[in-house]
Parts: C-alpha cells; structure tokens; sequence
C-alpha cells in the first residue's frame, strides 16, 4: 500500500506545478502564470501586489530625455534604455526622438479659419480632392475651384447681402428631397387607406346596430334585418330651402318577412315623411340600391327581404326617393 500511494504522489507532481512564490510552494494542477515576471502561481498569489511583482513598469515605452538636446527619446520593452540613449547621441541626436504630432501635420478642415477641431469625420470632395468636414462638405460651402470656375466661365452668379454665392444646386437637391418625403407620406396615407381593416369594420357595424332606430312594431332580434338608409331632407317636414339638398342617414333594422313596400311605410312612418304612394298621379317613394354587390336601380316593392338576402345583406347601404 505504501508503494502504491508513493507512485500515486509521484505522478501527481511530475502533473501539477509548484507555486514559485517564496515560502510558499504549493503544489497546483492549474497554476496561474503571471504574464510580466513569468513565474508560476497558485491562485492566492495570482495577483501582482501578492507575489510582489518584479516587473518595473517604468521600463515600458519609457522617454528618458537626451542630456545635450533636450528631447525625448522613445525607448520600448524589448530595448535597453542606455543602448537607445547611446545610439541616439552617436547618430548626432536624430535617431529614437518621440516628437509630439505638431498642429500643422493633424488633418484638419481644408476650409480657411474653420473652427471644427473633429477630424475624425471629414469628407473627401470629388471636385478638389481636399477633406473638410460635415458643415463645409458641398462644394458651394467651401468655395470649390470647380464652381468657382464655372461660375466666372457663366458669367458670375448673383451675391447676396452677405456676399456668397446662392447655393442653387443645394437648394435644388433639398428641394427635390423634402419632394420626395412629401410623396412618400401621402403613398403612406392611401396605403393606410386602402389597407382593409377588420376591427375598425366591426367596431362601426356594433356601433350601427347600438343606433339603429326601431319600427313601429316590435321584431324579433333574430328576423331583424338592418338596413343603412340615405334620403334628402327635402322629404322630412320643416326642412328649410337651404337644406333641401342636403342628404340625410339613418340605421333601421327591420324584420325579415316584410316586403320592401312595407319598410318604406315604416321609414315614412318613424322619420315623418309624407308617404302618398297610395294615390294614384303623386309621386312613388321607391328604394334604390346603392351599388353594393352590383344591386342598382329601383327594388321590387311586393319581395321581401329574406328573399333578396343574396343580393341586399343585412347593413348594406339603400337610397329612399321619388322615382323619377
């Protein structure tokens, strides 16, 4: 058993590693390695502060500065600040300088005496070749040669009070752009429009049933029949010159055994109309289709309406008139 265990306690360390951090030494199967010192740890001396780090950070891109010309000198991990300080005196003080970017070689707006400090958005212009930035990017913003030229080669444009140029061409394409918003708006609209909508649909044919006025009589709920009736005012009483062209609506339901004679007597009857469909030589009140499911024209008088249900439903739209 002891040999056994010995040989077990053997392939276990030739396995893991021993933390390096003096006195310490614990054995670990996943040892941290720390990437400045590359020493291997174990997890309660991973951190720098911990196992006292002999990484000197100072030597990292460090700029000593030259004794003779007083400038910089750039000196990375891999070299050795004296050799780079020598090279640098031997080559006459011009080798390893770290010299800031002086303000003429930062890219910056090509337009004179523009203020915008953000070079990280400028445009190239197509005509020039020069980069400016967003509010100097069109070529009449910037005074372009290439418009300047073609306007000394037309004859000049006219100036304003402010003595530039008028911005045609920029007009011109904000002026084509807003066009183009305003047309896609209104094919917004008629779509909108045109799009069928459900729940609007039975939202109004609730509210229609909820008004719609009774006859005289009572009728059942299930033989009612709605119907959507349109008339001029000028056949209710009391209704002025002005008004007698004007057209009136209401929702009725009716029962369904009634013929379409019956229901002009009922419409006459609950919105005062006078009725002389009795006599002879006066005029007849008739109804009329309205177009829907292609019923046009006057409806027979002596049908009733279950029997038109294929061709008038309950809720279409009807006419009330004199025929003419």
């Amino acid at each position: 058993r002891n040999g056994a265990h010995q040989s077990e306690l053997m392939f276990a360390a030739d396995r893991g590693q021993h933390c390096e951090q003096p006195g310490c030494r614990q054995l670990d199967f996943l040892p941290f390695r720390c990437d400045k010192c590359h020493r291997n740890l174990c997890s309660d001396h991973r951190a720098e502060s911990a196992h006292s780090c002999t990484f000197d950070r100072t030597a990292v891109n460090s700029l000593p500065k030259c004794p003779l010309c007083n400038k910089y000198v750039r000196v990375t991990v891999k070299d050795d600040a004296n050799d780079v300080m020598d090279a640098h005196i031997s080559s006459g003080c011009k080798l390893h300088l770290a010299e800031a970017p002086s303000a003429a070689s930062l890219k910056r707006c090509a337009k004179p005496r523009c203020k915008n400090k953000k070079t990280y958005a400028l445009i190239d212009c197509k005509k020039c070749k020069q980069k400016y930035c967003i509010k100097h990017r069109f070529p009449e913003d910037h005074d372009c040669e290439t418009v300047r030229s073609t306007n000394n080669g037309s004859g000049g444009k006219k100036k304003n009070k402010s003595g530039n140029t008028n911005n045609s061409s920029k007009q011109a394409w904000l002026a084509k752009l807003a066009a183009s918003r305003e047309q896609r708006k209104a094919a917004a609209k008629e779509k909108a429009k045109s799009k069928p909508n459900k729940l609007l649909d039975k939202v109004r044919a609730q509210r229609a049933r909820m008004g719609a006025l009774a006859p005289s009589k009572s009728v059942p709920e299930a033989k009612r029949f709605r119907l959507h009736v349109t008339y001029p005012r000028s056949l209710t009483h009391g209704a002025s010159a002005k008004n007698k062209g004007r057209m009136e609506a209401v929702d009725m339901y009716f029962s369904r055994d009634w013929t379409i004679g019956r229901v002009i007597d009922e419409l006459c009857t609950v919105l005062e109309i006078d009725n002389n469909n009795h006599l002879a030589n006066a005029k007849k009140l008739c109804i009329f289709g309205s177009g829907q499911r292609g019923l046009i024209g006057r409806l027979p008088v002596d049908i009733t309406l279950d029997l038109m249900d294929g061709q008038l439903r309950s809720g279409d739209e009807v006419v009330l008139r004199h025929d003419d």
